[in-house]
């Protein structure tokens, strides 16, 4: 099913892009009320940068998005803008996180 696809998970860390052009290439729907990527379409640049199904629009040009604002945010951004995204950390990642670390994962890719 589809929402327990996009839940949250427990371990997460913030990916930062730079949205070069659009179209970009993610569809985006409010999951418990979170704006989360829904599809990523091959050969646009989304797919290309890594986004992946589940991850979760934080910021869009630089200002904080919510449920209400995301789409209004991204329709307004004029290509070249940041953007930043919430998503799940990878195996090694929480295993790093939990050898000792305070398990705040925190990266950037797509720059």
């Amino acid at each position: 099913d589809l929402d327990d696809e996009l839940k949250d998970s427990e371990f997460s860390r913030e990916a930062a892009f730079i949205v070069q052009t659009k179209p970009f290439g993610m569809q985006v729907q409010i999951r418990a009320g979170k704006p989360k990527v829904v599809r990523v379409v091959d050969g646009l640049p989304a797919a290309a940068l890594g986004i992946k199904r589940g991850d979760t629009v934080w910021e869009v040009g630089g200002m904080k998005v919510t449920s209400d604002n995301w789409f209004e945010t991204w329709q307004q951004a004029i290509p070249p803008f940041g953007l930043k995204l919430r998503v799940a950390a990878t195996k090694e990642e929480v295993e790093a996180s939990t050898a000792g670390s305070d398990g705040e994962l925190t990266g950037q890719m797509g720059e």
